[in-house]
């Protein structure tokens, strides 16, 4: 068993799930992973905020845009639709 609560909103969204449809089985179809890639804007103020660099951001951002990540292939091998979306990667 786990403690009430210890998923935080999951749960909220769960019951409010359970409510909408009227079931203690609910249904959340199709399944969506949507990951938001970005660059700190603070760590351009202080480098010491993250060890780092933006390639980085930018190389996890292209395996998860080329479904080679691990989120991708989990997600892939969930049937879950995978979106990945740059909301402020500091690069091309």
């Amino acid at each position: 068993a786990k403690p009430p609560g210890s998923l935080g909103t999951l749960e909220d969204w769960a019951v409010t799930l359970c409510e909408v449809q009227q079931t203690l089985t609910p249904v959340a179809e199709p399944a969506s992973v949507i990951v938001f890639c970005a660059d700190h804007g603070a760590k351009r103020a202080d480098a010491t905020l993250s060890p780092y660099p933006p390639a980085v951001t930018q190389a996890v951002f292209r395996s998860l845009a080329a479904g080679i990540s691990g989120t991708a292939v989990l997600a892939r091998s969930a049937g879950a639709f995978l979106t990945v979306v740059d909301v402020g990667v500091d690069g091309d």
